[in-house]
């Protein structure tokens, strides 16, 4: 409840879910695509939001959330 009350979301809008995937062809290291994800969430488009950014190596493609 802390948290929620430093960002104002103790109403309405609670959490926004973002995935970005890259083709598992791109021959690209983990850390590069969660550098690219974090770049992309950088733009703005969650100002005012906590983020947490999770880079996934799970699977034949690397994904972040």
């Amino acid at each position: 409840m802390v948290i929620k009350k430093i960002f104002n979301r103790e109403k309405g809008r609670q959490f926004t879910d973002f995935a970005h995937s890259f083709h598992r062809c791109e021959d690209i290291s983990p850390r590069l695509g969660h550098e690219i994800s974090f770049k992309l969430i950088e733009k703005g488009k969650f100002k005012n939001f906590e983020i947490l950014v999770a880079t996934h190596i799970d699977k034949n493609y690397l994904y972040t959330h």
